[in-house]
C-alpha cells in the first residue's frame, strides 16, 4: 500500500482547518506564526518545520502520518484497495484487455502508460 501514499499535506491541512471552521489567522495564532505562513502551507509553497507539524497533528487530533501522507481515501476505501487483486504490467499486456472510455487500449498505449508511470516514480 505504500505506493498509494503521497505527500498531500497542503490539501489535507486546508481540509482539516475548514472542517474545524478555523480561519488561517486563527490557526496561525494557535501555531505562533503568521497567516502568510499558513497560506504558503496550504498552497504547497512551503512545508512547516517538525515542531509545527506536531502542533498541527495535536490541534486536529490526527497522526503525523495522516497529516503529511494522507491519501485522501477513507479507511474503508483503503481496506478495499488492499483486498483487490494486483496484477503485473506483463499480466495486463498478456492476460487482460484494458478498456478506457469504452475503447480497448492498444499494447502500445499500455506500454506508454507503464513508461510514464515508471518515469514519474523515478522523478519522485
Amino acid at each position: 500500500m505504500n505506493n498509494l501514499k503521497e505527500i498531500n499535506f497542503s490539501a489535507r491541512l486546508k481540509d482539516l482547518r475548514k472542517n474545524k471552521k478555523l480561519s488561517q489567522t486563527e490557526l496561525a495564532n494557535f501555531l505562533g506564526i503568521t497567516q502568510a505562513n499558513v497560506s504558503r502551507y496550504e498552497k504547497g509553497d512551503q512545508l512547516p518545520d517538525f515542531d509545527t507539524l506536531v502542533k498541527l497533528s495535536q490541534k486536529f487530533d490526527v497522526s503525523l502520518d495522516d497529516l503529511v501522507f494522507s491519501t485522501g481515501f477513507t479507511k474503508e476505501e483503503l481496506q478495499f484497495i488492499d483486498s483487490t487483486k494486483k496484477i503485473s504490467a506483463e499480466e495486463l499486456l498478456n492476460d487482460y484487455e484494458l478498456v478506457v472510455d469504452g475503447v480497448a487500449a492498444t499494447d502500445k498505449e499500455i506500454e506508454e502508460a507503464i513508461r510514464m508511470i515508471k518515469f514519474n516514480r523515478f522523478q519522485s
